[in-house]
């Protein structure tokens, strides 16, 4: 949990930069160096694309408190010569880094007085953002969405088994309509409703669809006058 908080962190950065496409020259970097002592690193996919962007990107488990761990990122990649930036919001911290072709994104959320969990990720943003140009996946392209619906963020991770898509987006219509709608358009699709959850006082929504290879989780919520709908959608 903790892990796809840091992502959808880090997606949301790149949704605020007005994405534009360009092949990333990220393949000559590890991520796995320069970390606190005793870090547990989790490789998260073999291809990550955060709302369609080619990411490198680690989950780490620091024994130190998050206080610590953002001092120790802020201060290493400011001495490697990044322009370092912090931003704390709630339970988060993210520690960003640009080198003007490059941006690395530490998203960290305290798990203990000493331990801190999250992510880091790595992308060309900085170069894209100048040149305008290069690859990017299209984003929220595999899902049925009503009218009025905006793609908030999207991440995208391929690995061995298969392939998961975690999708969020936003409309005007509440829980009850949205959960029609994606029921009877899932069913016409073949899918097969496997269990259906109402959570938070009828505040929220949860379906389940599944097919031969497939799984798709619809999580439905309202805040004021918006639905926010999240999608977890799974290939086999």
């Amino acid at each position: 949990m903790t892990i796809l908080k840091s992502i959808f962190a880090v997606t949301i950065l790149l949704a605020l930069s007005s994405l534009v496409a360009a092949q990333p020259s990220i393949n000559n970097f590890t991520l796995n160096n320069g970390l606190p002592p005793k870090t547990k690193v989790t490789k998260l996919g073999d291809e990550i694309y955060l709302n369609g962007v080619p990411t490198l990107m680690i989950g780490i488990a620091v024994p130190m408190s998050i206080k610590e761990t953002s001092k120790f990122f802020g201060n290493r990649w400011s001495a490697e010569g990044w322009a370092v930036n912090l931003d704390k919001s709630g339970d988060l911290i993210l520690v960003t880094a640009t080198d003007g072709t490059f941006q690395k994104v530490a998203s960290l959320t305290k798990t203990g007085a000493e331990s801190t969990e999250g992510s880091i990720s790595l992308t060309d943003m900085p170069l894209r953002l100048k040149t305008g140009e290069g690859y990017q996946l299209p984003v929220g392209e595999h899902l049925m969405k009503p009218v009025k619906s905006m793609v908030l963020n999207e991440v995208r991770i391929r690995d061995a088994v298969g392939e998961s898509i975690m999708t969020t987006l936003t409309n005007p219509f509440d829980v009850e309509q949205n959960a029609a709608f994606y029921q009877e358009r899932m069913v016409e699709d073949g899918w097969k409703l496997k269990r259906r959850k109402t959570v938070e006082e009828n505040k929220s929504l949860i379906l389940v669809f599944e097919k031969p290879g497939k799984e798709s989780t619809f999580t439905f919520v309202r805040q004021k006058r918006q639905s926010f709908v999240t999608v977890n959608w799974i290939n086999r």
